[in-house]
């Protein structure tokens, strides 16, 4: 990861360094801002959009395995299902994860997550 000023955003930003193709040299020198030091720098947390899903008690331990980023908090349910929380910047960011889970768990907030697996689950059935 690179930490850097973002010219287009005119704040630091973080960059993948994976996404990278190229570089370029735009600068013969850079200075520091007098004000800034990496090692006391502490990245704000943006990660503001809760997401909570149900897991199905029979995955739960694999739930609770993964050390998701992203993951707020867990509850174990009276019924042995494991209620999961998320802070995320986008909820988007979860689809994969809890597509990769099947009918293992369920979105139960924000409803434009709810509807957004749906999609691409009756996608997926008509590929089928």
């Amino acid at each position: 990861m690179l930490i850097a000023h973002c010219e287009l955003r005119r704040e630091l930003r973080h960059f993948r360094l994976s996404r990278m193709d190229s570089l370029a040299l735009l600068e013969e020198t850079f200075l520091y801002p007098p004000d800034f030091d990496l090692q006391k720098y502490v990245p704000p947390d943006d990660r503001n959009v809760m997401v909570c899903i149900r897991a199905d008690r029979r995955i739960a331990d694999k739930i609770e395995e993964t050390n998701n980023y992203y993951l707020d908090g867990m509850e174990e349910l009276p019924d042995g299902d494991l209620r999961v929380t998320f802070r995320v910047r986008r909820p988007e960011g979860l689809l994969h994860w809890i597509l990769g889970w099947g009918a293992g768990v369920v979105v139960l907030e924000p409803e434009s997550l709810r509807l957004r697996v749906r999609e691409e689950a009756e996608k997926i059935v008509k590929r089928y």
